[in-house]
């Protein structure tokens, strides 16, 4: 189970500090620290993004997770093809747990995986 951390606050999906993605994209290719790495799957907070990240939103972590509170259940699929990354196995993150990194962003350009660790 991996457990997301995420301080990019103005994220659609960032739902007090965790990600509720489903699925979560993360990007590195040629990384070799986090700074190269980001998070795809950021999505400015507002209506038509909400609406349309409906389809990746992980209900049953959150409903589990609103009934859990010493604990994060909320457990998403994390493809990254940061091939670099100790962590990578055949573009899938094997970390359990990781954490994203945009407090400021406002694109996935303001992000990044600061689980990233180089091999």
């Amino acid at each position: 189970m991996t457990k997301v951390g995420c301080s990019a606050e103005g994220c659609v999906n960032n739902i007090g500090g965790m990600c509720s993605a489903g699925t979560i994209s993360i990007q590195g290719i040629g990384a070799h620290s986090s700074s190269g790495t980001e998070c795809k799957t950021f999505a400015k907070k507002n209506f038509k993004n909400a609406f349309k990240s409906i389809a990746n939103t992980n209900y049953t972590g959150e409903i589990i997770q609103s009934m859990v509170t010493d604990d994060i259940v909320m457990n998403p699929d994390i493809i990254c093809n940061a091939t670099n990354c100790e962590h990578n196995l055949s573009n899938r993150c094997m970390a359990s747990d990781i954490q994203v990194f945009g407090p400021k962003a406002k694109s996935s350009h303001g992000t990044q995986c600061e689980t990233f660790r180089d091999r």
